[in-house]
């Protein structure tokens, strides 16, 4: 995959770099015409390729993520390019809700084709989420009391709606099945105006994993110190049904159908075991998580649906956030999972540039004609396509390519949102800091307000942390990683000590939990951490296929057969190629101001 950040996939992964590139799709992925609505679709196939809305998905559940996802890059990097877009996309969320305090998608601008699903206007259930998600993120980020009381009023308001529409049986709470609408695994969930007309309780149809992914924004928000006991009954209420009786996950964890729903409902599940002190609900949700990862790889490739298609961005994701909650539930080892993950098939999963849209298989002209043929021009975008590639998030990606061609979806407008979400929890969560101690989770780069940290990996196993304030440093090193082949070497600053105090000698260090702890450590000290990458080859098979993993410490660094649209896992090629020694630190920019965030995602 060619690599319109100058060869660098071989070089130290930057978080920040990546979410200033993701603003690019973000930005430029909206509809001026139609009220800056976002396309959910982008027809790959077509050449030149189309981007068309979506009369469902690209409403409530797509804007509400690509708003958050916005918000999230821009605490990330600082940056405003595209700034103008953020007041639509605020203004285009807030219009969803309306009725109820629920957010409703609205009848589309163009006929829609026939389909299983009520016709808009309708409230679907993952649009509430995705609402939520963009209130709750705007709320965290906002200074201005006046904004912080509009955007509370609306929360309460949706969660409000979303606790006097559920059912109740036994203490627990549930959305039904419509009638004569049994499905198998869904993972949708619509609500009508008018309400429920009957149905049945949604145990074994997955219906109620369409729902309860709406307990991750809603226990942040509780997180913030919000006080609203019907946020607090709706999440115990639907943990307890889902955990007790929707009979969607098997005793051992196990489940069949749409990965992404799943493991979604499952961190919602975690993070509110955590808040509300129920042990049992964090051991149900390590369970589910421990067979999630049976159904992807090492890496990070996780299917569509459990056994089939391609692998959605927000799978990974989702995997990635379940790691980082469990290592923060006293599960440290998930660490690695979530940094794995996050290094490999979260960052080739994104476009860095669209020159490997050309390798797509391209329909021929009369195909071509009919689609275009098919649709109202107002559903369409077919000038300067290929401009709004870059950044975007893959829909449905192959271990070794960009683009799996056999199956699933290609782009997803949810994708793009939902890659910028994974770039930024394992951004927010790579450095964590006390008043006294410094904790390095993440081998990433990272510059923030407690202690700059730059890493060379994959290119070599080093890691120089520098202090930015008193204490204690503890820097997670790789689980494959001999103790004895560690070596730490320590320097004081000069400007932060007296003549006297001045050493070049190795500070005493010791193991704790995993990490190299120092201790008694000044502004200006840096420690740098150097341990041996070992080199693998590993055999897998997803979906039937077989590959050859090929490893540097936690990187993959090449997968045969290569792929076909969008190779990926071409670092060992792009490092040979461009294997220069870089100023400032391998990847890091020397420039790049120390950043915290107020998001707590």
């Amino acid at each position: 995959m060619t690599n319109s950040l100058g060869h660098r996939a071989a070089a130290p992964l930057d978080l920040e770099e990546r979410a200033e590139l993701a603003l690019n799709a973000l930005t430029r992925n909206v509809d001026p015409g139609l009220r800056y609505t976002l396309y959910f679709d982008c027809r790959l196939q077509l050449d030149p390729p189309v981007l068309s809305h979506h009369p469902y998905w690209d409403h409530c559940d797509g804007t509400g993520r690509t708003y958050a996802a916005l918000l999230l890059a821009r605490e990330m990097t600082g940056s405003d390019t595209g700034g103008e877009i953020d007041a639509h996309l605020q203004r285009l969320v807030a219009s969803y809700q309306g009725e109820q305090g629920l957010c409703w998608i609205p009848a589309p601008d163009y006929p829609p084709a026939a389909t299983r699903r009520p016709l808009p206007p309708v409230a679907e259930f993952w649009g509430q989420r995705g609402c939520l998600m963009a209130y709750v993120t705007a709320y965290q980020r906002s200074t201005d009391p006046g904004e912080r009381a509009t955007l509370r009023g609306r929360i309460d308001a949706l969660i409000h709606g979303l606790k006097s529409i559920a059912l109740e049986r036994d203490g627990r709470l549930y959305y039904p099945v419509p009638p004569r609408e049994r499905p198998v695994d869904a993972d949708e969930l619509f609500y009508p105006r008018g309400g429920w007309q009957g149905g049945d309780e949604p145990r074994g149809t997955g219906v109620m994993c369409a729902a309860a992914p709406v307990l991750r924004p809603i226990v942040q928000y509780l997180m913030t110190g919000a006080r609203n006991p019907e946020a607090v009954a709706l999440c115990d209420g639907l943990a307890r049904y889902v955990v007790e009786r929707a009979d969607d996950f098997g005793p051992d964890g196990s489940f069949r159908g749409h990965f992404h729903s799943r493991v979604a409902t499952a961190a919602g599940i975690l993070l509110w075991g955590r808040y509300s002190e129920q042990p049992d609900l964090v051991r149900w949700a390590h369970a589910v998580y421990r067979f999630a990862r049976t159904v992807g790889t090492s890496f990070g490739w996780f299917p569509e649906f459990v056994g089939e298609h391609a692998c959605e961005t927000c799978g990974i994701t989702d995997m990635i956030d379940l790691a980082i909650l469990l290592a923060g539930a006293g599960h440290p080892q998930y660490w690695s999972d979530a940094e794995r993950f996050g290094r490999n098939h979260l960052a080739e999963s994104q476009f860095l540039d669209a020159a490997w849209e050309r390798q797509v298989p391209k329909l021929g002209a009369t195909a071509t004609a009919e689609f275009i043929d098919s649709c109202a021009p107002v559903q369409l975008k077919r000038e300067g396509v290929r401009d709004v590639l870059p950044g975007a998030f893959s829909g449905g990606s192959a271990p070794n390519a960009v683009i799996d061609t056999r199956r699933g979806h290609w782009w997803m407008g949810c994708c793009n949102a939902h890659g910028v979400h994974g770039l930024f929890l394992l951004w927010k969560h790579a450095v964590q800091a006390t008043r006294t101690a410094v904790r390095v989770n993440m081998l990433f780069n990272r510059s923030t307000p407690w202690a700059d940290v730059r890493s060379h990996l994959p290119r070599e196993g080093r890691v120089e942390v520098t202090m930015r304030q008193h204490g204690t440093l503890a820097v997670r090193i790789p689980d494959d990683v001999p103790r004895a082949a560690v070596a730490v070497d320590w320097s004081s600053s000069p400007s932060s000590m007296s003549r006297s105090d001045r050493t070049d000698s190795p500070a005493p260090w010791v193991w704790n939990d995993g990490a190299v702890q120092v201790e008694g450590l000044r502004p200006g000290a840096k420690v740098t951490i150097g341990f041996p990458l070992a080199e693998r080859d590993e055999s897998t098979s997803v979906l039937g296929d077989e590959y050859r993993v090929s490893w540097r410490g936690d990187t993959v660094m090449a997968i045969d057969p290569p792929g076909r649209t969008g190779p990926l896992y071409r670092r060992r090629a792009e490092q040979a190629a461009n294997d220069e020694p870089r100023p400032n630190g391998a990847g890091h920019r020397a420039s790049r101001p120390a950043r915290s965030s107020r998001v707590t995602w």
